[in-house]
């Protein structure tokens, strides 16, 4: 798997000059991406657009106005919650899960155990999830 700094350099995003001072300022515990959208060097989409890449599944931006709540639903909360995933599209025998870490195969292989759906993984940013996550159970 490419790194996600390389992605973004290739992108045209930043510069390997930017890239190495983010680096040496970062804290240990935070996460490059995160702490170059907290920095203003990146966007949360071009964050978004670069972990696509980096995972070769879509990136979603999600609203979660726009997401059914009983689709949401058909994973139990606990498990979309400690999961930081959430399934947001169902199409045919198919479903979308919006995931934090879309390369987790032990998450995929149990929400299709769960839902009965042939699972399509897509990267999501973990406030976005959180968010509807949130609307979703508490809603109820």
């Amino acid at each position: 798997m490419r790194r996600l700094g390389d992605i973004l350099i290739e992108q045209g995003t930043l510069t390997a000059d930017q890239l190495e001072e983010a680096f040496a300022a970062k804290p240990r515990e935070v996460l490059i991406g995160d702490w170059l959208v907290r920095q203003r060097l990146l966007s949360v989409a071009q964050l978004g657009h670069a972990l696509a890449d980096q995972f070769g599944v879509p990136y979603v931006d999600i609203d979660p106005a726009n997401v059914d709540a009983q689709i949401a639903r058909l994973l139990p909360e606990d498990f979309a919650r400690s999961r930081e995933a959430a399934a947001i599209d169902v199409s045919g025998r198919n479903m979308t899960l919006a995931m934090v870490a879309p390369d987790d195969i032990e998450t995929i292989a149990e929400a299709e155990l769960m839902t009965g759906y042939q699972i399509r993984p897509a990267v999501a940013m973990a406030e976005d999830i959180g968010d509807l996550i949130g609307r979703v159970y508490d809603d109820r």
